[in-house]
């Protein structure tokens, strides 16, 4: 539903205290994008991937991972929950506090954004691949790029 491209490489976290490594990526074999989550305590064996989402009909994109101490998994990823025609992108985190079995999402940016307005040097629409969260004892960071003001910006989000 938009011009520019979207990554598809997996966002890679560990949690420290149990070894448990993360990997989560957007997967469109149901139709749409879906955020999907899969862990491994032995790096050998894998779970089967859980969508981290609570939207099915709009695409989620695009995520970056990470983990708490304490073991609290977060996903941050653009997601289109907030327009019906599945055009416009808002931003959203899902925080599993179970090992990634079950999630809660909470929309961040509630501002719809149209990322074809992002442009690349060369002119095409580039919405790029930078997202990015990274999680502390008391919270979390968010990063985004997102086109509220007709060009792209970044923008960053403590969340507690």
């Amino acid at each position: 539903n938009s011009k520019f491209r979207v990554a598809t490489a997996p966002s890679v976290a560990v949690d420290p205290a149990t070894g448990t490594i993360y990997a989560t990526w957007n997967d469109a074999a149901a139709g749409t994008s879906d955020v999907v989550l899969i862990s491994s305590k032995d790096g050998a064996t894998w779970t089967k991937p859980v969508t981290v989402h609570s939207t099915k009909e709009n695409d989620q994109f695009l995520p970056a991972i990470a983990v708490r101490p304490g073991g609290e998994v977060l996903v941050l990823y653009y997601d289109r929950r907030v327009d019906p025609a599945n055009k416009l992108i808002g931003v959203s985190l899902s925080r599993s506090g179970d090992g990634g079995v079950t999630w809660n999402d909470t929309l961040l940016d509630q501002a719809p954004f149209d990322g074809d307005l992002s442009l690349h040097q060369n002119g095409l629409p580039f919405l790029g691949d930078y997202i990015g969260l990274t999680a502390t004892a008391d919270g979390a960071w968010a990063a985004w790029t997102a086109t509220n003001f007709g060009r792209a910006d970044v923008f960053t989000l403590k969340v507690a």
